[in-house]
This record gives C-alpha cells, structure tokens and sequence, in this order.
C-alpha cells in the first residue's frame, strides 16, 4: 500500500523521524519505499518536515501524509536535532551534523544535506 497525500503534497525533499529512525526522502516514490521497510505504530502520527521547513503528518493507519499538524514551522535547530538524536548511527558513520554557523546555512540547504547523507 503506497503513500496517499492529503490536499496537496509536501515540497521534496523531506525528512521523517519515526521512533528515531531517521528517513530522508528526494521523491514520493522513495519516501514511500523508505516508510514501508518500518514497523509504524497504526495509532500513531509521525512528524515530517519538507524542503520549506513546513511541518506535515503522517498518518500510519491510513497511511496519509497531511498538511494538518500541530507543528506547522521546524526551525534549523530542530530539524538537524531530528538527525542527531537518530538511532541508525550507521548513517554518516554515527557522526553528527553541525549545529554551528546556523544563522549562515539556509534551511533547505541544511534537508538537502541531511537526505543526502541519509
């Protein structure tokens, strides 16, 4: 069962973490890959931040991804928090991404790294 989107689709690439797993997807076709090799609780919704830093759900169940969240705005801090809390160390070797110079890195650029090395 694929991915469904409800409304409108996020802007990719996006990154999801899921019990602090962390996924980073360029397309539809490989987030919904991605999110089918995990084992998602059917009553839980995961947070997930696209290219922009707007915040989306998904909705496990139904397998849904929605604009409708708590959580509409990520902050840089955030979203590089989401990969260094991961517990895939095997991505980046278990190295963590940089939280300094934030203030000179644009948020897209930051997702486009952070799915890069994911």
């Amino acid at each position: 069962m694929g991915l469904q989107y409800l409304f409108r689709m996020p802007t990719f690439p996006v990154a999801l973490s899921t019990n602090g797993v962390f996924i980073g997807a360029k397309t539809p076709e490989e987030l919904s890959i991605e999110v089918e090799k995990l084992h998602l609780d059917q009553d839980t919704s995961y947070d997930l931040v696209d290219v922009t830093g707007e915040g989306w759900s998904l909705y496990a169940l139904k397998m849904v991804i929605s604009p409708l969240t708590f959580k509409k705005r990520w902050t840089k801090r955030e979203i590089i928090k989401l990969f260094n809390e991961r517990i895939n160390i095997e991505l980046r070797e278990g190295r963590k991404y940089s939280e300094k110079s934030l203030s000179a890195k644009r948020l897209d650029k930051i997702i486009r790294d952070l799915v890069e090395i994911s």
